[in-house]
């Protein structure tokens, strides 16, 4: 299942009942969903996979992508956006 940010434009009972559905398909299917929203993805996804302009950062457990025991998830997605050096060349 393919999902595009699915609790845009939710209020906070919608956010819970579309999260918790997700929520459902654990060890059924696979759900792929795109968000910007990181919380959520912390706290329903298995793995995730960072991408930044179409090129991926970061692919594996969200355990895994924090340098140290200290840093969030949510720091661990910023600082390596932070530190991506590749720059989009637009209407070249």
């Amino acid at each position: 299942m393919l999902l595009d940010e699915p609790c845009s434009a939710l209020d906070p009972l919608g956010r819970r009942e579309v999260m918790d559905l997700i929520s459902s398909f654990k060890g059924k299917s696979t759900v792929l969903i795109s968000t910007h929203i990181l919380s959520d993805i912390e706290s329903i996804c298995d793995s995730v996979t960072i991408l930044n302009y179409g090129r991926t950062l970061f692919s594996g457990s969200i355990d895994g992508i924090a340098r140290s025991e200290r840093e969030s998830f949510e720091d661990a997605v910023l600082n390596l956006l932070k530190h991506d050096t590749h720059i989009p060349s637009v209407g070249k």
